[in-house]
């Protein structure tokens, strides 16, 4: 029982810091791509 009740806590565990690492890297991506979009208008106002 101990070790069904282990297993269930690990895998838990286990998914919980994916979510919590897929997270940051969707709100880095997110502010990548805020950040890109940023530059370019930039840009492009400099060239215009």
């Amino acid at each position: 029982m101990a070790q069904i009740i282990n297993a269930t806590l690990a895998s838990f565990a286990l998914t919980e810091s994916v979510k919590l690492v897929c997270e940051k890297i969707s709100q880095n991506w997110l502010m990548a791509i805020a950040t890109g979009a940023a530059t370019a208008a930039s840009w492009l106002e400099l060239i215009n």
